[in-house]
């Protein structure tokens, strides 16, 4: 009892001191100690809580005005203002790759939504241009660049700088975060549309928008007398390449109607990048299927070949670098996606190219592979028959995949045919010729195994029999095949 009336007359004496003496004990203190000093009574907190200010607008890791913007607490960034602080300050901070990156309040405020701040804070000088300098490259920033080209697919992206991404403004920032209220008061406020310089391939309002699907801002844009929906940047790329490109969630609806709307402005659907890649190629090589969907819906040509390897649409669909087997099998959406192009008459087998096995293994180039049915066949060859299988079940003959392409691998060695892909080779030449031509094939098929090689055990013939039998193979032929 005694120690509780001891420090209540001890801050009962300190309440009955003068300001300046308060202040005049505070200055010999620290930071902790003031801080704590002031949440010991409102008085002292009145009397104390400027000093606070002060001392941290003149430290080199000055926090309050950053706090401020951060939490979107405006009491405390007019206070931080008022004792002094730097609205255009930029604060140093080691990111979680150890890499350093430097913001000011305006970025912090635009950022997270805070509108009020953003607006007290220009009001108040703040630089509505001045960029950020970061190279953490594992950041949500990185939704709004050029839309990620894959090289081992016919795409590429820049290499020069192992982080050539750089430079951030207040309303790249709110438009990447996808703060749509933000970016229209900096851009009413006359924030610069063009980030060139910035280290961002000559990115623009326009394409960070159409990345992000803010079509408030879109629309905002294009308002403007300068609105130019098909510029290029330094890849080439358009806004709506930026629209297709691949996202977080790859079945994002929103893409939709970002295409639509870009679409709608007159923005060009065969647009070509610097690579050659139409907005549709970008679309299937990302798994966008929602702006795939679009696109095709409104005409883009599905036969398209991308310039390096010729490559087209269908075939980023399926082999783009993201698409391993097991997402292949357990995503139903991509495989529509792929049913609708080959229902608008996508080629399996453009461009051509030689399918035997043997040429495949003399193939490291890939030259052969250029189409889906090339890659596919080869894939089978390696016993992996999924995508080959589901092309066989949806090709239609003389529409999707000619008989022309298909019989050079049924015409190679049969020792070098798997069986299940035999099966499914008869299987299409079964819907391809006609009655006539069919059993000539399984006749001349018949002639082959009956001569015997000498390398296939028995177990072999006996599982190519009954392939033979379902399509129609003589009773006497086959005899002779199994038992010799």
């Amino acid at each position: 009892m005694a120690m509780a009336n001891s420090s209540s007359d001890n801050q009962s004496h300190l309440l009955r001191l003068t300001t300046e003496l308060v202040l005049l004990i505070a200055n010999h203190l620290g930071v902790e100690d003031l801080h704590a000093l002031c949440l010991a009574h409102s008085v002292l907190y009145a009397q104390i809580n400027p000093e606070l200010y002060s001392r941290d607008v003149k430290n080199r890791d000055s926090y309050s005005l950053f706090w401020a913007a951060l939490n979107g607490k405006l009491s405390t960034v007019k206070i931080a203002l008022e004792h002094g602080a730097d609205v255009n300050r930029c604060r140093l901070k080691i990111q979680s790759d150890e890499l350093e990156s430097g913001y000011s309040p305006l970025h912090l405020a635009a950022k997270h939504g805070h509108e009020e701040i953003v607006a007290w804070l220009l009001d108040r000088g703040a630089q509505i241009d001045a960029p950020f300098v970061t190279v953490n490259i594992n950041t949500h920033l990185l939704r709004a660049l050029p839309p990620v080209l894959q090289s081992g697919s016919g795409f590429r992206m820049d290499t020069g700088d192992p982080y050539p991404w750089k430079s951030r403004r207040a309303l790249h920032v709110a438009l990447a975060e996808y703060q749509p209220s933000v970016a229209k008061l900096l851009i009413d406020r006359g924030a610069s549309l063009n980030f060139a310089g910035t280290g961002l391939a000559d990115c623009t309002a326009l394409y960070v928008a159409a990345r992000t699907d803010l079509h408030s801002i879109i629309d905002l844009l294009a308002n403007r007398l300068d609105f130019n929906v098909n510029q290029r940047n330094t890849f080439g790329s358009t806004a709506l390449h930026y629209a297709c490109g691949a996202r977080d969630e790859r079945d994002n609806p929103a893409a939709a109607e970002t295409v639509a709307k870009l679409l709608s402005l007159n923005a060009n659907i065969e647009a070509r990048d610097s690579d050659g890649a139409t907005p549709l190629m970008v679309a299937c090589c990302g798994g966008s299927k929602y702006a795939a969907y679009t696109l095709i819906n409104a005409g883009a040509n599905v036969y398209a070949e991308h310039q390096l390897a010729r490559r087209t649409p269908l075939f980023f669909a399926m082999w783009y670098e993201k698409v391993n087997a097991a997402y292949w099998h357990s995503n139903p959406g991509l495989k529509d996606l792929v049913i609708t192009l080959l229902s608008r008459g996508a080629r399996l087998d453009q461009p051509a190219g030689s399918l035997t096995r043997l040429q495949h293994t003399r193939d490291p180039l890939n030259v052969f592979r250029s189409s889906p049915w090339a890659i596919s066949l080869s894939k089978a060859y390696s016993d992996s028959y999924g995508r080959l299988r589901f092309f066989m079940e949806h090709a239609t003959p003389g529409k999707n995949l000619m008989w022309e392409s298909v019989k050079p691998a049924l015409h190679q060695p049969l020792r070098d045919i798997p069986i299940p892909v035999l099966g499914l080779l008869l299987g299409f030449a079964k819907r391809s010729l006609s009655d006539a031509e069919f059993a000539h094939e399984v006749s001349s098929l018949m002639d082959v195994l009956i001569q015997r090689p000498s390398d296939k055990p028995r177990s072999w013939y006996r599982q190519v029999y009954y392939i033979m039998r379902q399509f129609g193979a003589s009773t006497s032929a086959s005899f002779c095949l199994v038992h010799g």
